[in-house]
């Protein structure tokens, strides 16, 4: 098994991803995108719930390599290169939308579970790394048993391409 760990690399690939997300998550929430300056401080939608029209900040996340390393990357650092934090520390969201697509699922987490855990979680999991362009992301490997039992709740993602 590597010790590299993708994500999504592309845009196109994430924005297809993103879209099967909106789609399934639709049926609950009314779905509303985020401006590149929100975007970037961690919050990718806006989810309002239509039963009772509770607001929450999203998320969304990946893992095009869970299926087969049976852990989720919880990312630590973003961009070696200029010791950029990852998602793991800077995420302003509420919740991460955790998506696997060969398992066409998603769970919900909630982003203060992920960071009340982190510390405890760098101590007893490895680092990994994903090779990107130039420069590498390191993440905890967090067993996926581990993270499914800080999600409170998973949906079968909606994939009309299968």
């Amino acid at each position: 098994m590597s010790d590299v760990h993708e994500f999504s690399g592309s845009n196109d690939k994430s924005k297809e991803h993103n879209k099967k997300i909106d789609k399934t998550f639709s049926q609950w929430y009314e779905i509303y995108s985020m401006p590149l300056t929100i975007d970037k401080i961690g919050i990718d939608r806006i989810w309002k719930d239509k039963e009772r029209k509770v607001f929450y900040s999203v998320e969304y996340k990946a893992d095009e390599r869970a299926a087969d390393t049976g852990n989720a990357f919880i990312e630590t650092i973003s961009v070696d290169t200029s010791d950029k934090p990852g998602w793991a520390y800077t995420c302003a969201a509420q919740l991460i939308c955790y998506y696997v697509p060969r398992w066409h699922r998603a769970w919900m987490v909630s982003t203060m579970s992920i960071k009340n855990n982190i510390k405890e979680w760098e101590q007893k999991y490895r680092t990994v790394s994903a090779q990107n362009n130039g420069y590498k992301t390191y993440g905890i490997a967090v067993p996926w048993d581990v993270f499914v039992n800080h999600s409170y709740e998973n949906h079968e993602v909606i994939d009309d391409q299968d």
